[in-house]
């Protein structure tokens, strides 16, 4: 019996990996993709502060900044998060059409008092990258920490350590910020970057071009992101056939 369970899940996520990998390759072509030339924007959002990181294909650095929610003294929590998402905006209108996937954090469950809002904001954000043609990834937080410096599972004080991001992407990286919603911003830029050079080279034997130039940990998670769609990635992909695509 456990064999046959254990058969049937390989199975399983054999399907999903094949059915996710031709939506999202259907989804490249439809929007002339073109791997030498592309954009991933990783952002790290929160009620107090925005971290967005803009990278070309190679890696390179298009825009870095510190969204934070100042204001005066009168003004309410929604005034300011709402300064913030004009400057999210303003962005996306710059940048929008040269950005061809995202990847944001996933909500944090250590702040039970803010979930409401922090839910008001990450909807507010998805919504903005679907108005501008974005697909994106949701990655939970310690995956991203992970993918940066591949922390063991166990150790959850060092993964809520804000200087293992900073440290690990400029170890891994060479990327030197001092602040840690740029460095989570980064990393969420590197995973979509590298997911989408992931998928678009996957062969119909599961072998991508990029196996050789990540981590075995990293390559786990970039299928994890593949085949696990309801857990790490957004599903509005899949709806593909029943939007109108953009024109690139």
């Amino acid at each position: 019996m456990a064999r046959k369970k254990k058969n049937l899940l390989k199975a399983q996520k054999e399907a999903a990996w094949r059915t996710n990998r031709e939506d999202l390759l259907r989804y490249f072509d439809d929007c002339n993709f073109d791997p030498d030339n592309f954009c991933t924007i990783g952002m790290d959002q929160s009620t107090t502060s925005f971290g967005v990181v803009i990278l070309d294909n190679e890696r390179n650095i298009i825009l870095q900044e510190a969204i934070i929610a100042k204001g005066s003294k009168i003004d309410n929590v929604d005034m300011r998060i709402r300064k913030m998402f004009k400057r999210m905006k303003e962005i996306l209108n710059m940048h929008g059409e040269h950005i061809f996937f995202a990847a944001m954090e996933g909500y944090s469950y250590n702040s039970p008092n803010q979930a409401a809002l922090s839910g008001e904001v990450g909807y507010s954000l998805r919504n903005m990258l679907f108005e501008n043609d974005i697909l994106y990834l949701i990655i939970p937080p310690l995956r991203v920490k992970k993918y940066a410096a591949a922390l063991p599972k166990e150790n959850a004080a060092i993964k809520a350590d804000k200087n293992v991001m900073l440290k690990a992407v400029y170890k891994n990286y060479d990327f030197d910020t001092n602040i840690s919603d740029i460095a989570d911003a980064f990393m969420l830029a590197i995973i979509a970057n590298d997911f989408v050079k992931y998928v678009s080279s996957l062969d119909e034997d599961g072998v991508s071009d990029l196996d050789g130039d990540v981590k075995k940990y990293q390559l786990e998670t970039l299928q994890d992101l593949l085949v696990n769609g309801g857990l790490y990635i957004d599903t509005f992909y899949k709806e593909i056939t029943k939007i109108d695509l953009p024109e690139r």
